[in-house]
């Protein structure tokens, strides 16, 4: 199978050689990267040149005040059986940000996916740890752009939409959700701008759902 034209190259390898070459270079570029950024080190960057870890967020955000689904790491069937049992519904999600992966053939994303019973009968007993948070079935999306302490909000009518109900990323192209200007309350737009501060951002998104007069982070 072939994988054509990466830096001017043409190369042929398996699935997994793939990934693994991909992967390399990935991490290439991130030295590189990292170089330069320690070259302007006393510049001011938009946005901040740091690393953001979605888990630590995860606990930060709930321990300055905001609403967090329940969140779990799983890596056994068996577990995932009984949070099955414990929540209504589930979804998973990448940990970390992962680049959308280009095949000839397809196009592999890393979207936010509902859990049911058909995907325990396709995974094995163990797999590789994943995230993975009670579902929390929406009234609307938020998405709030932080800039140097301001906050530019809109709301996503996404929920009604089987294509973007989980996730509004997952684009309907034949008809896009409705995004319209909306005004965060002042208790959120706070917590919002303490989470930045505290990670030490000066620009970026968060993405919040609304559901019965609550914000979940």
């Amino acid at each position: 199978m072939g994988y054509t034209h990466i830096f001017g190259l043409k190369n042929f390898y398996s699935d997994l050689e793939f990934t693994k070459y991909l992967r390399e270079v990935r991490n290439e570029f991130l030295a590189i990267s990292q170089y330069f950024y320690s070259k302007f080190s006393k510049a001011l960057w938009v946005p901040e040149s740091k690393t953001v870890n979605k888990l630590i967020v995860l606990e930060k955000a709930k321990k300055i005040g905001f609403n967090v689904p329940s969140t779990y790491l799983v890596s056994e069937k068996s577990n995932l059986i009984e949070l099955l049992e414990k929540h209504e519904k589930l979804i998973t999600k990448a940990s970390g940000d992962i680049w959308p992966i280009q095949t000839e053939q397809s196009l592999l994303t890393f979207l936010t996916k509902r859990i049911t019973l058909k995907e325990l009968e396709v995974i094995g007993d163990v797999f590789f740890p994943s995230l993975i948070q009670e579902e929390i079935e929406k009234e609307y999306e938020v998405r709030i752009f932080y800039f140097f302490g301001e906050l530019y909000s809109m709301a996503i009518l996404s929920q009604n939409d089987p294509t973007t109900e989980v996730d509004f990323r997952n684009y309907n192209h034949s008809k896009l959700s409705r995004m319209v200007p909306y005004q965060m309350d002042s208790k959120t737009s706070t917590l919002i701008v303490l989470l930045m501060n505290d990670l030490g951002l000066n620009t970026g998104s968060i993405d919040l759902i609304y559901k019965n007069g609550r914000y979940y982070f």
